[in-house]
């Protein structure tokens, strides 16, 4: 065989290998990406671990002690809005009267998770579930 029908065949083979690698990688069914959150999705996770509702809306919030027994909700949605809590009743785990930063007046029932009620006022809800 001649030197150069040598090349042109070697060349050839290594055209058509090259040419059946990238239809047979073009016609590979892709693997479906796994969704990555996104990083202030993954800190707010953190950041708010606990399931709340504030008024009948879904959040999520933390929990921090606070003066006088009391505690503080953060929660992660809308303006994130805040309350702080601290007790005026005596210890319980059913309809404990507690008070808010502005005076309201609230029952708490619960311990770890918990639900607090408005007394008079509108009466608004509140609720938390640590697993």
């Amino acid at each position: 065989m001649h030197m150069g029908t040598m090349i042109r065949i070697t060349t050839k083979i290594a055209c058509l290998s090259a040419t059946a690698l990238l239809f047979s990688a073009c016609s590979q069914p892709e693997k479906a990406a796994e969704p990555t959150p996104a990083p202030e999705a993954r800190e707010a996770k953190a950041d708010f671990p606990l399931k709340c509702t504030l008024g009948g809306v879904d959040s999520t919030c933390r929990t921090e002690p606070a003066a006088k027994e009391g505690f503080t909700i953060y929660f992660s949605h809308a303006d994130q809005p805040i309350y702080t809590f601290t007790p005026v009743g005596a210890p319980t785990t059913d309809r404990r009267e507690m008070v808010d930063g502005s005076g309201q007046k609230w029952a708490m029932s619960g311990n770890r998770s918990f639900e607090l009620e408005e007394i008079g006022g509108y009466g608004n809800k509140i609720t938390v579930s640590n697993p």
